[in-house]
């Protein structure tokens, strides 16, 4: 068999097993990174990747998805604190607040709503529609944008206790306020996560 004719097959065949392996590698690569964006939609931080890794480009690999898990638990963590913050605030007020999507759905809402609509539960418009009409108590609405999506702030107050138009005003400006902070937490992280995931697949 002439001898160029077997290096050809030889170096084909080291070819095929060299993208054989590439390629398995690649596949490996991208079930870690799914795995990590999946174990965080799923708010699971307790994993970690092995960084003692006979490779060096595996090792680096885990370094960097470790990065990234920190780094979203850490903002995280933040955006929960915020909240946390921010629902304080709401709850110190005697000015009922619902946020309500184009459903009818009742996205947010604070102790106030809940005494002065005299319920345990709010979900949805449905349940208080009928009180909405109760003459003691005064309605102001206002438009804003969660997610996109167009919602009602909707302040309610007793009208034996009933504040002004600038401090109704005043709330409802704070409520949007406070919406648009939470949303800017949350938004940069998603659009990490789905760039890192275009990146790699």
């Amino acid at each position: 068999m002439d001898y160029k004719l077997i290096i050809i097959i030889v170096l084909l065949l080291v070819a095929v097993v060299g993208y054989i392996r590439l390629y398995r590698h690649y596949r490996r690569n991208i079930k870690k990174v799914t795995f990590l964006f999946d174990a965080i939609d799923n708010g699971d931080f307790s994993f970690s990747f092995p960084t003692e890794k006979r490779f060096k480009e595996d090792k680096i690999l885990h370094q960097s998805l470790n990065r990234i898990k920190l780094f979203l638990q850490h903002t995280r963590e933040e955006q929960m604190d915020r909240e946390k913050y921010y629902e304080q605030i709401l709850n110190a007020v005697d000015t009922g607040i619902l946020v309500v999507d184009g459903h009818d759905n009742i996205l947010q809402h604070n102790q106030a709503a809940l005494r002065l609509l005299d319920t345990d539960v709010l979900t949805h418009m449905n349940q208080v529609k009928g009180k909405l009409k109760d003459e003691h108590l005064a309605k102001h609405e206002t438009q804003a944008m969660l997610k996109d999506k167009h919602v009602r702030i909707i302040a309610l107050s007793d009208v034996s206790h009933e504040l002004s138009n600038q401090e109704v005003d005043s709330w409802i400006k704070l409520i949007r306020v406070l919406t648009h902070e939470i949303m800017n937490t949350i938004t940069p992280v998603t659009s990490l996560s789905e760039t890192l995931l275009t990146r790699v697949t």
